[in-house]
Protein backbone atom coordinates (compact mmCIF):
# COMPACT_ATOMS: atom_id res chain seq x y z
CA UNK A 1 0.00 0.00 0.00
CA UNK A 2 3.12 2.38 0.59
CA UNK A 3 3.03 2.82 -3.51
CA UNK A 4 0.26 4.13 -3.63
CA UNK A 5 0.50 6.78 -0.65
CA UNK A 6 3.78 7.81 -2.23
CA UNK A 7 1.97 8.19 -6.01
CA UNK A 8 -0.45 10.35 -4.36
CA UNK A 9 1.74 12.17 -2.56
CA UNK A 10 3.90 12.95 -5.62
CA UNK A 11 0.68 13.62 -7.84
CA UNK A 12 -0.59 16.29 -4.85
CA UNK A 13 2.94 17.76 -5.15
CA UNK A 14 3.12 18.26 -8.89
CA UNK A 15 -0.21 19.93 -9.06
CA UNK A 16 0.72 21.91 -6.01
CA UNK A 17 4.01 23.01 -7.62
CA UNK A 18 2.37 24.01 -10.72
CA UNK A 19 -0.06 26.84 -9.20
CA UNK A 20 3.15 28.38 -7.88
CA UNK A 21 5.56 28.65 -10.53
CA UNK A 22 5.50 31.22 -13.26
CA UNK A 23 2.90 30.79 -15.77
CA UNK A 24 1.83 32.56 -19.20
CA UNK A 25 1.22 36.06 -17.58
CA UNK A 26 1.35 35.68 -14.24
CA UNK A 27 4.53 35.22 -11.66
CA UNK A 28 5.22 32.42 -9.41
CA UNK A 29 4.07 34.83 -6.53
CA UNK A 30 0.69 36.22 -8.45
CA UNK A 31 -0.22 32.62 -8.90
CA UNK A 32 -0.01 31.18 -5.94
CA UNK A 33 -1.80 34.45 -4.35
CA UNK A 34 -4.52 33.39 -7.02
CA UNK A 35 -4.26 29.90 -5.50
CA UNK A 36 -4.82 31.10 -1.94
CA UNK A 37 -7.56 33.62 -2.71
CA UNK A 38 -9.65 30.84 -4.01
CA UNK A 39 -9.43 28.61 -0.88
CA UNK A 40 -10.23 31.99 0.98
CA UNK A 41 -13.66 31.86 -1.19
CA UNK A 42 -14.88 28.84 0.34
CA UNK A 43 -15.20 30.53 3.70
CA UNK A 44 -15.10 34.19 3.00
CA UNK A 45 -18.25 36.05 4.49
CA UNK A 46 -18.97 38.31 0.88
CA UNK A 47 -18.67 35.43 -0.67
CA UNK A 48 -21.11 33.54 0.97
CA UNK A 49 -23.37 36.19 1.22
CA UNK A 50 -23.25 36.63 -2.55
CA UNK A 51 -24.38 32.75 -2.67
CA UNK A 52 -27.46 33.28 -0.98
CA UNK A 53 -28.40 36.18 -2.47
CA UNK A 54 -30.69 35.91 -5.63
CA UNK A 55 -28.38 37.66 -7.65
CA UNK A 56 -24.51 37.89 -7.07
CA UNK A 57 -24.70 41.69 -7.67
CA UNK A 58 -27.37 42.40 -5.23
CA UNK A 59 -24.51 42.02 -2.82
CA UNK A 60 -22.02 45.13 -2.70
CA UNK A 61 -18.39 44.89 -1.01
CA UNK A 62 -15.06 44.02 -2.80
CA UNK A 63 -12.20 41.85 -1.11
CA UNK A 64 -9.26 42.62 0.79
CA UNK A 65 -6.56 40.86 -1.03
CA UNK A 66 -4.20 37.84 0.72
CA UNK A 67 -1.35 38.26 -1.50
CA UNK A 68 0.31 40.44 -4.56
CA UNK A 69 -2.85 40.46 -7.23
CA UNK A 70 -5.11 43.47 -8.02
CA UNK A 71 -8.37 44.03 -6.73
CA UNK A 72 -9.66 43.23 -10.17
CA UNK A 73 -8.15 40.11 -10.51
CA UNK A 74 -8.91 39.23 -6.74
CA UNK A 75 -12.47 39.52 -7.67
CA UNK A 76 -12.79 37.21 -10.94
CA UNK A 77 -10.53 34.83 -8.72
CA UNK A 78 -13.32 34.64 -5.88
CA UNK A 79 -16.54 34.58 -8.36
CA UNK A 80 -14.78 32.12 -9.89
CA UNK A 81 -14.15 29.54 -7.44
CA UNK A 82 -17.79 30.43 -5.02
CA UNK A 83 -20.30 31.36 -8.02
CA UNK A 84 -19.29 30.18 -11.18
CA UNK A 85 -22.41 28.84 -12.66
CA UNK A 86 -24.05 32.43 -12.22
CA UNK A 87 -20.95 34.19 -14.03
CA UNK A 88 -22.60 36.63 -16.83
CA UNK A 89 -21.27 37.36 -20.24
CA UNK A 90 -21.26 41.29 -19.22
CA UNK A 91 -19.08 40.33 -15.78
CA UNK A 92 -16.56 38.22 -17.77
CA UNK A 93 -16.09 40.92 -20.63
CA UNK A 94 -15.66 43.72 -17.90
CA UNK A 95 -13.22 41.91 -15.88
CA UNK A 96 -11.74 40.73 -19.47
CA UNK A 97 -11.73 44.56 -20.18
CA UNK A 98 -9.88 45.50 -17.21
CA UNK A 99 -7.58 42.42 -17.03
CA UNK A 100 -6.82 41.39 -20.36
CA UNK A 101 -8.41 38.05 -21.88
CA UNK A 102 -4.93 36.24 -21.06
CA UNK A 103 -4.51 37.34 -17.53
CA UNK A 104 -8.76 36.60 -17.01
CA UNK A 105 -7.79 33.21 -18.73
CA UNK A 106 -4.60 32.25 -15.95
CA UNK A 107 -6.76 33.47 -13.20
CA UNK A 108 -10.03 30.90 -14.23
CA UNK A 109 -7.12 28.43 -14.44
CA UNK A 110 -5.26 28.81 -11.14
CA UNK A 111 -9.41 28.48 -9.38
CA UNK A 112 -10.06 25.18 -11.34
CA UNK A 113 -6.76 23.87 -10.34
CA UNK A 114 -7.31 25.14 -6.79
CA UNK A 115 -10.05 23.73 -6.73
CA UNK A 116 -9.27 20.23 -8.18
CA UNK A 117 -6.31 19.77 -6.36
CA UNK A 118 -7.73 20.35 -2.66
CA UNK A 119 -10.66 18.42 -3.61
CA UNK A 120 -7.88 15.45 -5.01
CA UNK A 121 -6.25 15.99 -1.71
CA UNK A 122 -9.09 16.09 0.83
CA UNK A 123 -10.24 12.89 -0.53
CA UNK A 124 -6.91 10.96 -0.29
CA UNK A 125 -5.75 13.06 3.25
CA UNK A 126 -7.87 14.81 4.73
CA UNK A 127 -6.03 18.47 3.59
CA UNK A 128 -5.49 21.24 1.62
CA UNK A 129 -2.79 20.05 -0.43
CA UNK A 130 0.77 21.83 0.58
CA UNK A 131 1.55 24.37 -1.43
CA UNK A 132 4.93 25.54 -1.43
CA UNK A 133 6.77 28.86 -1.77
CA UNK A 134 6.30 30.86 -5.08
CA UNK A 135 9.13 29.99 -7.63
CA UNK A 136 10.84 32.81 -8.86
CA UNK A 137 10.79 32.96 -12.71
CA UNK A 138 9.16 35.65 -15.55
CA UNK A 139 6.32 35.02 -17.51
CA UNK A 140 6.76 32.73 -20.78
CA UNK A 141 5.25 35.07 -22.88
CA UNK A 142 5.80 38.88 -21.50
CA UNK A 143 3.39 41.49 -23.63
CA UNK A 144 1.84 38.56 -26.35
CA UNK A 145 -1.46 39.62 -26.76
CA UNK A 146 -3.62 36.80 -28.65
CA UNK A 147 -6.19 37.34 -31.60
CA UNK A 148 -8.34 35.07 -30.92
CA UNK A 149 -11.98 36.10 -29.97
CA UNK A 150 -12.58 36.72 -26.28
CA UNK A 151 -13.78 33.83 -24.54
CA UNK A 152 -16.19 33.42 -21.07
CA UNK A 153 -17.45 30.73 -19.18
CA UNK A 154 -20.66 29.27 -20.02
Amino acid sequence: MGNVEELIDSVLAAGASSLVAAGDWLTGTQRKAAALEARDARTNDLDQQRRRAISPNAVSGGHGSIGDLRAEAVEVVHRIASDPGRITRDWADQAIEVLGEETYTELVGIAACTATIDMFAWATTDRDADLEDAVAGVTLVPGFRSRWDRAWLT
